[in-house]
């Protein structure tokens, strides 16, 4: 009867400490990556080369200093409303790339997979690939 209660103490024991870990390990990054998404330092554009932005439907992109930016992703409200983008999502499509990184690349913010291969624009980036089609980029 010991025994069991003794193994029984243990495994509680271990699980706490695991949910422990796991809750403060996870919290703190979760909160980074919403600290970096406001402090808008860390995107995509910084881990890989973009190219410059483009003109897209007549459109411009830019976000002066001053033009409402309510998710944070570079692109105004003004210029997400013009492109049927979400202006409360930083990425519309949910692929992993910010709005405004996805019009810098030329992918289709509002595609998930702008070429249609099965691999996220996201995964293609990162993987090195062209996420408008074929080979690397």
């Amino acid at each position: 009867m010991k025994k069991n209660i003794f193994i029984a103490l243990i495994i509680i024991s271990i699980l706490t400490i695991i949910g422990l870990v796991y809750f403060f390990f996870f919290r703190n990054i979760k909160n980074n990556l919403i600290q970096q998404d406001k402090d808008n330092t860390q995107k995509v554009s910084d881990v890989v080369d973009v190219k410059e932005p483009e003109v897209k439907q007549n459109i411009v992109i830019s976000n002066p200093q001053g033009l409402p930016d309510s998710d944070f992703d570079g692109v105004s409200d003004e210029d997400e409303a013009k492109l049927g983008l979400n202006n409360a999502d930083y990425d519309t499509d949910h692929d992993g790339i910010s709005d405004k990184a996805e019009i810098d690349y030329g992918t289709d913010p509002k595609k998930f997979d702008t070429d249609g291969d099965g691999y996220s624009d996201a995964v293609e980036i990162m993987g090195g690939y062209n996420p408008l089609g074929e080979g690397k980029l």
